[in-house]
């Protein structure tokens, strides 16, 4: 299917059938997952028939339905940033500190196989 060739109202609704058919593979009738996320039925009617509702409560029905873990396919997760990360564990470089590499006395010559030593 061509992503592109549906229009957001289309999608909004294959959204919602989607959602549905997972609730009827989890065993969950409308009126359990309305309660387990705190809206009533009209709502739950307008997210699975016709694919309205706020993302707030697309999040908490995934949720319920233990399948939160699928928004990863379309959201991917931001790329770690080293220095951010060293930063947050309190290991921040000292200036002028010699290179983990420098130190085992490895460097950047190539030895007789070709070898960087990396």
């Amino acid at each position: 299917m061509d992503p592109y060739a549906l229009s957001d109202t289309a999608w909004c609704k294959e959204l919602g059938r989607r959602l549905d058919r997972l609730r009827e593979d989890r065993k969950m009738s409308r009126d359990e997952l309305g309660k387990e996320i705190g809206v009533s039925q009209p709502t739950i009617r307008r997210l699975l028939d016709e694919g309205h509702g706020k993302l707030s409560i697309l999040i908490a029905a995934l949720r319920s339905l233990e399948a939160l873990d699928q928004l990863e396919t379309f959201i991917e997760p931001p790329p770690v940033n080293p220095a951010l990360l060293r930063k947050k564990r309190g290991r921040t470089p000292k200036p002028g500190a010699i290179s983990d590499r420098a130190s085992r006395g490895q460097n950047q010559e190539n030895d007789e196989d070709g070898d960087l030593g990396w």
